[in-house]
């Protein structure tokens, strides 16, 4: 969902695979339920066998892990649905641009989740499980209930529109055109100082002082035992 391309048919398609995953998991414990609408109940403790709680072992073999609380009632599968779906826009900062190149409010992502995995819910349901959620969030953490009725259904997804993210390409590459720039500045800087050097040297070199003192510096390097290999310009 971060990146661009993304579409509610292929999330529906996970919430698919999630119910699959979710009735092995019943199986391996013995309970022959099968999930076919959002109303079908699971054991309490599925309240927290989310998909970021489920592992996958030898491939095809669904594990369970932290799993911290539960229900001591029935959980409804529309509810652990929708508490993936949360966690799930809770984690994106920002969602890439749809297939469809639409744009999706809040309640309007998880509506067409729900229909795109054949597992249709109403805006009622919804309602009513954010109720629910918001009971058990309560009991967790010891706020007020209230606090989490609102969960900003009519806000829109964030997602980053075709121009910001052109705008945001272009934005980096003059970022490193820049440094480019203040590179090539700092070596045409570096070749400026060499350069000079080289020149004030060979003017020593050229001027009548140094051609005077060339003896002294001959009797200077035998004293001190030093063969030159390469012979000084006079």
């Amino acid at each position: 969902m971060g990146s661009d391309g993304w579409s509610t048919e292929s999330a529906g398609g996970f919430v698919r695979h999630y119910a699959a995953v979710l009735e092995t998991l019943c199986h391996g414990e013995g309970d022959t339920r099968v999930i076919t609408s959002i109303t079908d109940r699971l054991p309490g403790k599925y309240l927290d066998v989310i998909p970021q709680n489920i592992i996958l072992q030898d491939v095809d073999t669904p594990v369970i892990i932290d799993n911290e609380w539960r229900l001591t009632t029935d959980v409804e599968f529309g509810h652990c649905v929708l508490r993936a779906l949360l966690l799930l826009m809770a984690a994106i900062t920002r969602f890439g641009i749809p297939a469809n190149g639409g744009t999706y409010t809040r309640q309007a992502y998880i509506e067409a989740v729900f229909a795109d995995s054949g597992f249709k819910i109403t805006a009622s349901a919804v309602t009513r499980y954010i109720a629910l959620e918001a009971d058990i969030q309560a009991q967790i953490t010891g706020r007020l209930r209230d606090e989490f009725l609102d969960w900003s259904p009519a806000d829109f997804l964030m997602m980053r529109s075709t121009q910001s993210s052109v705008s945001e390409e272009l934005a980096e590459l003059n970022s490193l055109h820049t440094v480019g720039e203040a590179q090539r500045a700092e070596l045409d800087g570096c070749r400026e100082v060499i350069e000079s050097q080289r020149t004030e040297l060979q003017m020593i070199h050229k001027s009548r002082s140094w051609k005077i003192t060339a003896p002294l510096r001959r009797l200077s390097r035998a004293l001190r035992g030093g063969t030159a290999i390469t012979k000084f310009p006079d």
